[in-house]
């Protein structure tokens, strides 16, 4: 099953959409080997964005976010989850 979306770079845009993706395709009667996602059509920054949401802030946070992990290491800031 695939499904595309608008440009962008903000995890927090396409990561439900893979979750709901695989919700919908996930059986527990068969085990699960392997799973993939795959990323395409990559652009520049150059993004048209919302006038009616905080993309500068989000980018922002983004940037805050990789600057901690170059420093300190890949795993030393995670997503949380309440589920």
């Amino acid at each position: 099953m695939q499904t595309t979306i608008p440009a962008t770079d903000a995890d927090d845009e396409f990561i439900p959409i893979v979750v709901s993706l695989f919700n919908k395709l996930y059986n527990k009667k068969d085990p699960i080997r392997l799973i993939g996602v795959r990323l395409s059509d990559f652009k520049t920054d150059a993004i048209q964005g919302s006038i009616f949401n905080d993309a500068e802030k989000k980018k922002k946070l983004y940037k805050a976010i990789d600057n901690v992990k170059n420093k300190f290491g890949k795993e030393s800031v995670k997503r949380a989850s309440s589920n």
